[in-house]
């Protein structure tokens, strides 16, 4: 905030020279957008209680490659929708989810490099497999044996390396060289 006003001060004494109100609104918007990484990252970093509502699985993935259009066709990459015709319907966060599935393509598309192909499958399963714990039943978890619903993507880029698989869900892992991607 100290910075902003600084800035705005900045922007109302330099009267008519035009380079230096160039480079005073540069300066404003970068304020703006290291303010909104901050804002993100005290979000992210803070427990909040997620309000799910139901969706449809197929419209929440159509509406999200949607928005990758452009990115699909920089990247040359073909995109495969195989979405269930049972309409999933599912409990979600609508707004989270689809940025964390907005993240994993544009991690899938720098992965695949140039030319890739993409496959999104939508539908149902019934949950095997899950460990839990005594009691272990709060909100909207499922149990085994239950249905769920799931999205489901696979690239054709390299893979996660054995010795990075355990890391994958650690928060702000990377196998990226500093500075690129997401």
């Amino acid at each position: 905030a100290q910075i902003q006003m600084a800035v705005d001060g900045a922007l109302g004494a330099v009267g008519d020279n035009v380079l230096a109100r160039e480079f005073l609104e540069m300066s404003v918007e970068a304020i703006k957008r290291a303010d909104g990484i901050v804002t993100e990252l005290v979000s992210y970093s803070t427990s909040t209680n997620l309000k799910l509502e139901p969706a449809n699985l197929n419209d929440f993935v159509g509406e999200t490659i949607e928005l990758m259009g452009e990115e699909f066709e920089t990247y040359m990459t073909s995109v495969k929708a195989e979405l269930s015709d049972d309409d999933p319907p599912a409990f979600m966060a609508k707004n989270e989810l689809q940025q964390a599935f907005l993240s994993l393509l544009f991690n899938a598309l720098q992965a695949m490099s140039i030319e890739g192909t993409l496959t999104i499958r939508t539908g149902t399963r019934v949950v095997e497999g899950l460990e839990v714990t005594e009691g272990a039943r709060t909100g909207a978890r499922v149990r085994n044996g239950e249905e769920a619903a799931f999205i489901e993507v696979e690239d054709t880029g390299p893979g996660i390396t054995e010795a990075d698989l355990p890391k994958v869900f650690d928060p702000f892992f990377t196998s990226k060289a500093t500075g690129v991607g997401q």
